[in-house]
């Protein structure tokens, strides 16, 4: 009788985890592929992988009119997806740079539209721009040299040597 009850309820806890173990895989996400049409209007944009601390810059085939260098430019011209608060600058009359107010947390994948199609004009299909990028992850590594001694007749002070690695730069990207 013991054995008869068993079974059933081993197969209920069997499928209970199967269940549990195939509904909970990641999402697998659907990578934005850029229209190669936008590089007849748009000469550069963010890379995949961006430093936390990077300018966003968006750099034009065609000059824009009464542009000086130092503007600001529109914040609406940007969507971010998960908002980023900043300001937008002409750097120069092709050149639509968006500036982060905040570091940027570390490894976060963002979603950008850049709205070409309020500042020059493009076909219907090209009025936005869809790109998405992702900061870079934090990483140090070190890695040891060695032990070395400052006087050979004298052991009780030594000198570690090494490298120190690390994934971010002062410099943005």
């Amino acid at each position: 009788m013991k054995k008869a009850a068993f079974v059933p309820s081993l197969l209920c806890i069997a499928l209970i985890l199967g269940l549990f173990f195939t509904q909970c895989k990641p999402k697998k996400r659907i990578e934005t592929v850029v229209d190669p049409g936008f590089s007849s209007y748009v000469k550069a944009f963010p890379p995949k992988v961006i430093s936390n601390q990077a300018q966003l810059v968006f750099e034009l085939f065609e000059e824009v009119p009464n542009i000086e260098p130092g503007q600001e430019a529109s914040t609406k011209l940007f969507d971010f997806s998960p908002s980023i608060k900043g300001v937008a600058y002409w750097k120069d009359n092709r050149t639509l740079v968006f500036d982060p107010e905040e570091r940027l947390p570390s490894d976060k994948l963002y979603e950008a539209k850049f709205h070409l199609g309020k500042i020059i004009q493009v076909p219907g299909e090209l009025q936005t721009l869809k790109i998405e990028f992702r900061t870079r992850k934090l990483n140090i590594s070190v890695e040891a040299s060695g032990l070395k001694v400052y006087q050979n007749d004298d052991l009780t002070r030594q000198k570690l040597s090494g490298k120190l690695f690390v994934s971010v730069s002062n410099q943005g990207v």
